[in-house]
């Protein structure tokens, strides 16, 4: 943001205050700022495609661990020692996160058991359940502690607030609740949704907690007062796991609308809409770092995303059935997946890899290659300097083995704007004046010109990665 205002200061000193909140989703996703200006603004600027080098490993299935019924819950523990599992038979399982060896079964009722949630310090566990309770385990030896009660449905997610302090719940019957985690005692019923409540969160500083709903809501509630004080529309649909961001910036929420919505934590303000199940999305969770979003499918898949750019960098695929939960491992190497088809399955996801087909390495140098469109916009074309061209499909970047026809030169769509690069940054001249309108991510490093087409515009990066960014809905301002 910083550098945007001092590079774009004629820009600003001639024109309305309005460019201000046209660059607002353009400000670095990081940046305090991003959350200081509330007003209602959406991701106009995107990466929608993006080609890397997968001769890198592809993400890996390291552990696969079988059980008698279908599971609804993977939940690494905080240490990452131990997985615990919940089965529909109303079975949780402690495994070895390590070796994938069952350590300990235990069965405290007899209904489904849809989530489950270690104490910060790895000594509890809670679980969720059809019979309309909470019950409380010793993690260590599995004996049922205690158990509360007080919703009127289903319960269908639990949450420890970061502190051990609290428990939270969501229920069948239209309201989350607030426990006391040491006594157990409800202290606050939090009311508002009008559809049952399906997953509750914590904010990383135990302020706030956020509940979705078949409502195909988002809300936000304070922890100390029970009032809600934030709304977020924008699913069309019902609207299953909510989850905070480590770094308490952003919240993301996933729909059986298909997709997954990365929300700003305090301004509410919707910030990227990610497309690529083809079915609901059951869970969805932040890896540590909170740069990273892993979700789990009724499509039988668990896709993991640049939580930032919007941008799917994997696709995890094994299950036979649905996958119901996910969950990153405290050093963000591993996802954990539970499935229907009664495997729990956890996957190296260490190396990022994208699920576009593979290159020749001889044309990932782009250095070397000229990078330009055909005539029609539809294909992109790589032109090594000593070797034939490679042809991708536009958008998608799939390599096809037509050439365009006819293949005439590429003639640009005339565009009152001229886009090029100041270091990492996209920028747009108009009339003279300089304007940086989009940062390409820290890992891209861009080493072609800018070519564009319409409102799509391309850069060729290191390592064979092309940036492929759509102002579709940009609107630079008239000066």
């Amino acid at each position: 943001m910083y550098r945007w205002v001092a590079h774009s200061k004629n820009a600003l000193a001639t024109s309305s205050l309005a460019i201000l909140g046209g660059g607002h989703p353009f400000i670095p996703s990081n940046s305090p700022l991003h959350e200081t200006f509330t007003g209602d603004v959406t991701s106009r600027g995107r990466i929608i495609a993006e080609h890397v080098d997968t001769s890198q490993t592809l993400p890996s299935q390291v552990l696969r661990m079988k059980t008698r019924s279908s599971i609804n819950v993977a939940v690494f523990s905080p240490d990452g020692r131990h997985l615990v599992s919940a089965e529909a038979d109303g079975t949780l399982c402690v495994w070895n996160a390590v070796t994938g060896t069952s350590l300990r079964r235990f069965k405290g009722q007899t209904d489904h058991v849809w989530s489950v949630a270690f104490s910060p310090d790895s000594s509890l566990l809670v679980s969720a359940s059809d019979d309309g309770a909470v019950h409380v385990y010793d993690a260590v030896t599995g004996a049922p502690l205690r158990q509360l009660n007080g919703h009127t449905d289903w319960v269908w997610a639990v949450a420890f607030s970061p502190d051990g302090r609290y428990l939270a719940s969501a229920s069948d019957d239209g309201t989350a609740r607030l426990w006391d985690a040491v006594t157990g005692i409800s202290l606050r019923e939090l009311k508002g949704h009008t559809g049952g409540v399906e997953s509750v969160a914590f904010s990383p500083d135990g302020r706030h907690l956020a509940s979705a709903s078949a409502d195909h809501t988002v809300r936000v509630w304070d922890v100390a007062t029970g009032a809600s004080i934030r709304e977020l529309e924008g699913h069309t649909a019902w609207v299953g796991s909510v989850v905070f961001s480590p770094d308490g910036h952003y919240l993301a929420s996933a729909s059986h609308d298909c997709t997954v919505r990365v929300w700003g934590a305090v301004s509410g303000a919707p910030l990227q809409q990610l497309k690529g199940h083809i079915n609901w999305v059951w869970s969805v969770v932040f890896s540590p770092d909170s740069r990273h979003l892993a979700s789990a499918s009724y499509d039988c898949t668990v896709c993991v995303w640049d939580a930032l750019m919007g941008t799917l960098l994997q696709e995890l695929t094994g299950h036979t059935n649905w996958v119901r939960s996910v969950s990153f491992s405290p050093d963000g190497r591993h996802v954990a997946s539970a499935s229907k088809d009664c495997t729990m399955r956890v996957w190296d996801v260490a190396k990022p890899s994208h699920v576009m087909p593979r290159w020749p390495r001889a044309l990932l140098n782009f250095k070397e290659s000229s990078f330009s469109f055909s005539a029609d916009g539809s294909v992109l074309i790589v032109q090594p300097h000593l070797s034939s061209p490679t042809y991708l499909c536009f958008p998608s970047l799939e390599v096809t083995a037509r050439p365009p026809r006819p293949l005439l030169p590429y003639s640009p769509i005339p565009s009152p704007f001229l886009f090029y690069l100041d270091k990492n940054c996209l920028c747009v001249d108009r009339e003279g004046l300089e304007l940086h309108i989009y940062w390409l991510p820290d890992y891209f490093e861009p080493v072609t010109p800018v070519i564009q087409h319409g409102n799509h515009v391309c850069i060729g990066g290191e390592d064979g990665m092309i940036a492929c960014i759509d102002l579709d809905e940009l609107s630079v301002p008239d000066l």
